[in-house]
């Protein structure tokens, strides 16, 4: 039996309500049931809406690249926001 999962993931961000789905998967976080949590095929927009919502910055987007499909604004999106997310929760956990 297991107690907790490694990786709890949002497969699709289609679901109307995913800002309450994202806070129930910090909930399952904060109470060890789940080791990670994240989300996939999020575009630019559905991660800005976690972020203006929640502390907690998704451990993956699992998203679809190959060499026919770049989506290349995502992938550095992704790269600076969560620098930018990771920068600012460092320098709170200094104080």
């Amino acid at each position: 039996m297991f107690s907790y999962t490694s990786l709890h993931n949002s497969h699709a961000p289609i679901i109307p309500n995913r800002i309450h789905l994202w806070k129930e998967f910090v909930k399952l976080q904060e109470k060890g049931l789940a080791k990670s949590i994240g989300v996939s095929n999020y575009g630019v927009h559905h991660l800005e809406e976690i972020f203006a919502n929640s502390n907690v910055v998704p451990a993956v987007n699992q998203i679809e690249l190959h060499p026919w499909l770049h989506r290349q604004e995502l992938v550095d999106y992704c790269k600076y926001a969560v620098y930018q997310k990771l920068k600012l929760k460092l320098k709170k956990n200094k104080k």
